[in-house]
């Protein structure tokens, strides 16, 4: 035998005895390509993929060998992970992906969501950058120059970024973006983020009274009461990475009636998606409460109803309504809709030091008891950012096809 016959056969030996990686299988009924999937590490568990070590670590490759964009996020603060998050391109049946607990120092993934607060004590635009915050009191609306940047935290992917106020107004806001790159922590410093820029985009929406981009309220004897003043107000950046990032919006003395209540935003916002999920938990009253979040129609004449089989319902709408006079859709999702409608155009101007009434809103609304977790998800489409966004058709498919994206989850086993 020739000593190239023998390598060769020395070889293919070697390869024989040597264990191949464990796979997990997804099996999707959905074709969506740059899906994010997040398991618990109990679900991971359930399906087979036992990960004993609390820092253990898990990276997934694809059927090229590829490893996928991927985060081990620890929630809790208790130094173990509790979810796996990554982006793969989910094909309709089974999907088998590598599981090992290695990777060369080489790989690395692109950065494709952050999460911004910035704060200027002395109100000079010069910004730190800050994990944590509790609302300054000296904080009021609209004051110049702005305490924190862009008047509060920012969260934002590939494809678009929003804003909260935090401030007693607790309004949701969209920047529309022309580019991939992130840009939230440049914006507020310099230059006027109302205005187009063509090297990132706008601020696309003029929030008003309104409940914006999915800002919240109750529904109270048919009258809508907004998010507003509250004794506490903080902030928290709780996962910022490749796949997705998260944080989390507290407050703690909402008085409404005679009820003092609690809420607890998490927010998370995903590469890839045209929007961001608000799980939303409510404290401090009993029976059963109405959760209300909203789209600002200020511009928009018509809203549309969101239904598709087996997903997420909510509403929509689709005009000529941006800051930029094109085309911008929105649309509002949850799992369990209660109700909709429409807060009236105007309201009595509020008293001095009360908030003022929600105004020009489409809203949708969920029921809850105490402590128990309500989800939203808000979408938005602009055409500066791609022009088949101007079609109305393609907007409403598009958020039908998140709506059925929401209701569907890819299961889980090793092989």
């Amino acid at each position: 035998m020739s000593r190239l016959s023998l390598f060769v056969l020395i070889a293919a030996m070697v390869a024989a005895c040597t264990p191949s990686a464990p796979r997990l299988v997804v099996q999707s009924d959905i074709a969506r390509p740059g899906a994010v999937l997040v398991y618990s590490r109990a679900e991971l568990a359930a399906a087979g993929l036992a990960v004993s070590a609390p820092q253990a670590s898990v990276y997934l490759q694809g059927p090229d060998g590829a490893f996928l964009p991927s985060q081990l996020d620890d929630l809790d603060g208790d130094g173990a992970w509790d979810e796996l998050a990554f982006q793969v391109d989910l094909p309709v049946g089974e999907l088998a992906l590598s599981v090992v607990t290695e990777a060369p120092a080489s790989v690395t993934f692109p950065v494709k969501t952050d999460i911004h607060l910035g704060v200027s004590a002395e109100r000079n635009h010069i910004y730190e950058e800050v994990a944590q915050a509790d609302r300054a009191p000296e904080n009021t609306p609209q004051v110049k120059p702005p305490f924190y940047q862009m008047e509060g935290p920012a969260w934002e992917n590939d494809v678009i970024a929003f804003r909260s106020y935090f401030d007693r107004r607790n309004g949701k806001d969209i920047f529309g973006k022309l580019v991939p790159d992130l840009v939230a922590d440049t914006l507020g410093i310099r230059g006027n983020y109302h205005a187009m820029d063509p090297s990132w985009g706008m601020d696309v929406l003029k929030v008003g009274n309104s409940l914006g981009a999915g800002a919240l309220a109750l529904m109270v004897n048919d009258s809508l009461i907004r998010l507003g003043e509250t004794r506490t107000h903080s902030f928290r950046k709780l996962v910022e990475g490749p796949v997705r990032s998260i944080m989390e919006l507290m407050y703690a003395g909402w008085q409404v009636g005679d009820q003092t209540l609690a809420v607890q935003e998490r927010i998370e916002i995903r590469a890839g998606e045209p929007g961001y999920h608000n799980t939303v938990t409510l404290s401090g009253f009993s029976g059963t409460a109405e959760l209300v979040s909203g789209i600002v129609n200020l511009h928009s004449e018509e809203v549309y109803s969101i239904d598709p089989e087996g997903g997420w319902s909510g509403i929509a709408t689709h005009a000529q309504q941006s800051e930029n006079n094109d085309y911008l859709g929105m649309a509002l999702l949850t799992p369990r809709l209660a109700a909709t409608g429409m807060a009236p155009e105007e309201a009595p101007e509020a008293p001095e030091g009360m908030d003022p009434a929600v105004t020009q809103t489409y809203w949708a609304s969920t029921r809850v008891a105490p402590g128990e977790v309500a989800q939203f998800y808000f979408l938005a489409a602009w055409e500066a950012s791609d022009a088949k966004w101007a079609d109305q058709t393609a907007f409403l498919n598009l958020a039908a096809a998140e709506a059925v994206w929401l209701g569907h989850r890819p299961s889980l086993r090793m092989e």
